[in-house]
């Protein structure tokens, strides 16, 4: 018999005051597993520190705690105590002959209380940090679709003027387009890397607010407590939220200048803004129309000069 049903029986003998209610409430609880809080269903284990639980209830507990033996006994979930030093739950096997054994310890229960508490406070500084960052969030995300649109234009831009050149244009056109995905690359990443900055409140939050209403046990908060306590000092730590950067897409004037040096296009004069035709096709047809190959790199364009320069359709400003 275990040591709290024999206490149990001897408190029963020994006529303790108490009703009859009382006793068969006593009597149920130490009869109960703790961990399925029902009756024992046989084989009923009885481990060394007298704690009695169904077999198939210890093995599940076991298993999702990812314990199972230490020197050759089984880790009783219910002496289970949680380390102050190391932040993290041990057996009391681990508190007697373990690492931890000169280490300050308190109940499970009593440390999964203190930090809930201070969990729920530690969410809603992380929540006012993820809502002064919203509209910068906002703004990152439009200046990643310019960004975007810029090198889509950009390409198509290469594209038109380039198909209608020499072969020795085209590896030109091929080196243009690794230098702008490139750019676009290397941009696109400083940009990224300031959005996720600045998205890291609300992601943290959102992490602990699930973790904090859908934890599965004690054992399991307490695990990711840690982590994500950690994470909230080093984000609070950096006090500033990292500033929104400039508005820096990619210039197709550039691309355009480049694509066309070493050329002697007569009668042309390169457009002063970044304003281009928004039909590329419309460019290609007036380049085409205008151009008569005069030698190896000779291109008359004179007669397209207003068609590119003045066009009449819409315009996408992108630089």
């Amino acid at each position: 018999m275990s040591l709290p049903v024999l206490e149990a029986w001897q408190r029963l003998a020994a006529g303790e005051r108490q009703t009859a209610e009382d006793a068969m409430e006593a009597l149920g609880a130490v009869l109960s597993c703790p961990v399925c809080m029902e009756l024992f269903t046989p084989p009923v284990l009885l481990l060394s520190c007298s704690h009695n639980f169904c077999k198939r209830c210890l093995e599940l507990i076991l298993v999702s705690q990812n314990c199972a033996h230490v020197n050759g006994q089984i880790c009783c979930p219910v002496c289970r105590k949680m380390c102050l030093s190391d932040e993290e739950p041990i057996c009391g096997i681990c508190k007697l002959f373990g690492d931890h054994k000169s280490h300050p310890v308190a109940k499970i229960s009593d440390a999964y209380a203190e930090r809930k508490v201070n969990f729920a406070t530690d969410i809603q500084l992380v929540l006012k940090k993820s809502e002064s960052t919203a509209q910068a969030v906002q703004d990152m995300k439009k200046l990643i679709r310019e960004l975007s649109t810029s090198a889509a234009d950009t390409l198509a831009m290469i594209d038109a003027i380039g198909d209608s050149l020499l072969s020795g244009i085209r590896r030109r056109i091929a080196t243009l387009k690794k230098q702008l995905e490139s750019e676009h690359c290397s941009k696109l990443e400083k940009l990224q890397l300031v959005a996720r900055e600045l998205e890291a409140p609300l992601k943290l939050y959102q992490q602990m607010k699930m973790l904090l209403q859908h934890h599965a046990n004690a054992v399991q908060f307490l695990r990711e407590y840690k982590r994500l306590k950690g994470e909230m000092e080093r984000l609070l730590e950096g006090s500033v939220s990292p500033p929104v950067p400039t508005k820096d897409t990619i210039s197709i004037r550039r691309y355009f200048e480049e694509l066309i040096r070493g050329i002697d296009i007569t009668a042309f004069t390169p457009p002063e803004t970044d304003q281009v035709p928004a039909s590329m096709a419309g460019l290609q047809e007036a380049w085409q129309a205008g151009c008569a190959m005069q030698g190896p790199y000779i291109i008359d364009t004179g007669s397209i000069r207003h068609n590119f320069l003045h066009s009449q359709t819409a315009t996408l400003l992108l630089c």
